[in-house]
This record gives structure tokens, C-alpha cells and sequence, in this order.
């Protein structure tokens, strides 16, 4: 009896064991956070690892503390996904393929939608009833006759919303306020005819927490230029937008032009800023590559080479080229006169703060626990830094 006994506690214990290690299992499979951790307080920056739109993996974001240590969260994969936040609310925004998350203190709220999103295009934040928004390229819509189609997810912690935009939005940006711009492509002419046309459109958020879309211009000088694509987001200071278009003229060669658009005027300038003289030109990291510091606005070239245009005096010049560590493709912020570079060097991941006038390293951290957040999400890439300060 006392054998039968021991047998029967034995297999308990054995069973209790199991069970936990399936518990443990889940959890690591799904996020290494606790509900203890202080998510927004804590974390200086959050890294977005990103899917691609022809996998079923997860996409990850890294949460990098104030000590430098790593906790990962993972998420249904998006290609091109990324993450926003608004100080004043204290609130993170993570987008991915099901849902918008919104991670505060208290923890991580999901809204979910019906409609599954592949493919990210940008996301941001609106004063108006403390909105947070993501844009996702959705695609041919059948159902909704025929066209191209974007979709609009919006909202905060109390509520969430999205709207069907019929038009292939490339680039966006906003007024902080109320209003999303957007720079859109659209072919005029089906079939052998079909021809490249570009316009630019606002999505005003209503009243009635619902986004009023209408065009603001046909943008008729871009027609006559070949393999237009931009870049980056806008950047949007006093009611004028701004970007970097690249294209081919009509001899055939590359050119580089600063996207000027004044909103109360609807006029477009187009300021030549580089000839490649036939070479492509690209930028490092884009989602967060173009900014404007008091006159000057600055970019990072894919060589590393930084550079600052005066918006008065329309000069050009290279500041510095940065070093782009082992995997030659650092994410980086440019924010509050600093470089903030997330950059591998020797299977180490860091988080360096440069000068952004000088290039003079202020700080270099060496991050903890990354490659364990990676676990999280196989076949993902480095897509967004996101700097809280």
C-alpha cells in the first residue's frame, strides 16, 4: 500500500511539473514582461522588430529599460510595422496585423479588428480626443468595388475605429491636431495607356471621431517625371509640408529634390539637393530618417553620410558619415538635436546618442537580454526605433 501511495504522489508531483512548464512555456512563447513592469515609465526606447508580409511570424518590440536591459513583446507579424507614443496620455502605441495596442503603465490593452492588415504604411498621434492612428496599405478590395484601398485604424484605450481610404497612400504626415496628409499614387488610365498620377489628401478627424476624406491637390508637375518614389514620412512645421522625392527626368538621369508643399498656398517646389548622376539614392533606416531642427532639416543617407539643409538659405552640406556597425543597417531617430543609432557591433546590440550637429558619440549602452526577446519572433527584422524623451 505505501508503494502504491508514494507511486500516486509521485505521478502528482510529476504531473504538477509538467503543467507548469506548459504555463511557463505559453507565456515565454508570447512575451518576456511581467505584470509588475512599468512599461511606459521604465522604457527609454522601443525597437520594432518587424515580419514580413510572406510569413506567418511574429513581429516583436523590445521594450529597452532605463537600465539597459531587454523585455520583448510579440505580436501577430505586420511587414513594415512600427510604434508611436504621446507623453501627455503616457501611452505607447504598437500596431500589428489583428490589432492596435496600447500599453500604458497599468499594462497592454488590445482593440481588435476584423479585418487583418499585412502591410503598415505609417502611424502617429492627433490632439483631437487624444488619437492615435495607424495607416496600413489593404490592398485591391473587391468588395468595395473596384481600386486600391488603405485603411485607417484610430483610437485610444476608451475606444477604436477604422475607415477604408480608396486610394494607395506611399506617405504621410499630420498637424498634431486634427488632420492626417497623405501623398497618394494612382494610375488614371487602365490598361497599355495606364499612366502614374500623385495628388495629395487630408483626412480630417470630425466631431463625430470619424475622418472626413478630400483632396487637396492633383499634383500635375509630378506627372511628367518617371519612377517618382518617396521616402519617409512628412514632416510637417507652420502649414508646410516636407520630403524627399526621388525620379528619373526626361534625360533618363536620378535626381533628388526636397518636396516642399505649402498647404494655404497649394503650391509644390521642388529644390534640387543632390544629382547621383545615374546611382540610386536611398535613405537609412526611413521611418523616422527626415526631421526639422529650428531652420534646418537633416537626413541620413544608406552611406552613412549625414545631411543638413538650411530651409533659409537653401544650402546643402554633409555633417558627418556615421559608423554603421556589423550589420551595416542601424536603426535610427533623429530627435532634440541628437542621433539616436540602435547599431550591432560584434554580435553586441547598443543604443548610441550622437551630437547630431558634430557626430560626437554622448553615450553608448550596451543592451541585456535582446537575443532572448528575439526568440520571440523568428524571421523578423529591425524596422523602427522609437526614442522616449
Amino acid at each position: 500500500m505505501k508503494s502504491k501511495k508514494w507511486i500516486i504522489v509521485i505521478s502528482v508531483i510529476i504531473i504538477a511539473v509538467i503543467i507548469f512548464a506548459i504555463v511557463m512555456m505559453t507565456k515565454q512563447s508570447n512575451d518576456t514582461i511581467s505584470d509588475e513592469d512599468h512599461l511606459y515609465s521604465d522604457s527609454k526606447a522601443v525597437i520594432y522588430y518587424s515580419a514580413t508580409v510572406d510569413n506567418t511570424f511574429n513581429s516583436v518590440a523590445a521594450f529597452v529599460s532605463k537600465d539597459n536591459t531587454v523585455k520583448g513583446y510579440a505580436m501577430d507579424g505586420l511587414e513594415f510595422g512600427s510604434s508611436t507614443y504621446n507623453e501627455k496620455t503616457k501611452t505607447i502605441l504598437l500596431e500589428d496585423k489583428n490589432s492596435l495596442k496600447f500599453v500604458t503603465d497599468d499594462g497592454i490593452q488590445t482593440a481588435k479588428f476584423d479585418n487583418p492588415e499585412y502591410t503598415a504604411t505609417s502611424k502617429g498621434f492627433l490632439s483631437k480626443n487624444n488619437t492615435f492612428y495607424s495607416v496600413n496599405n489593404t490592398g485591391v478590395q473587391e468588395q468595395n468595388g473596384e481600386g486600391y484601398y488603405s485603411t485607417i485604424r484610430y483610437g485610444n484605450k476608451d475606444y477604436t475605429d477604422s475607415q477604408l481610404v480608396g486610394d494607395w497612400i506611399q506617405a504621410v504626415g499630420n498637424n498634431g491636431e486634427d488632420t492626417i496628409y497623405s501623398f497618394v499614387n494612382y494610375v488614371s488610365i487602365k490598361g497599355e495607356d495606364a499612366t502614374d498620377n500623385y495628388r495629395l489628401i487630408q483626412s480630417k478627424l470630425n466631431d463625430k471621431k470619424e475622418f472626413e476624406t478630400t483632396t487637396i491637390d492633383e499634383l500635375t508637375s509630378l506627372n511628367k517625371l518617371k519612377d517618382i518614389s518617396i521616402f519617409n514620412d512628412f514632416v510637417y512645421k507652420d502649414g508646410v509640408l516636407y520630403n524627399l522625392l526621388n525620379y528619373k527626368d526626361d534625360n533618363n538621369e536620378v535626381k533628388t529634390d526636397l518636396f516642399v508643399y505649402d498647404l494655404k498656398t497649394k503650391k509644390l517646389d521642388l529644390k534640387l539637393i543632390a544629382d547621383y548622376d545615374g546611382a540610386e539614392f536611398g535613405l537609412l533606416n526611413p521611418t523616422e530618417n527626415i526631421e526639422m531642427e529650428g531652420d534646418n532639416l537633416y537626413f541620413v543617407e544608406d552611406t552613412g553620410a549625414v545631411h543638413q539643409i538650411n530651409m533659409k538659405t537653401q544650402t546643402t552640406k554633409v555633417l558627418y558619415t556615421i559608423d554603421k556597425g556589423t550589420n551595416k543597417d542601424p536603426l535610427l531617430q533623429i530627435k532634440n538635436n541628437k542621433l539616436y543609432l540602435y547599431i550591432l557591433k560584434d554580435k553586441a546590440y547598443y543604443l548610441d546618442v550622437l551630437d547630431l550637429q558634430t557626430g560626437k558619440q554622448l553615450t553608448s549602452d550596451k543592451l541585456q537580454g535582446m537575443d532572448e526577446a528575439l526568440n520571440l519572433g523568428e524571421g523578423t527584422n529591425p524596422y523602427d526605433l522609437l526614442i522616449l524623451e
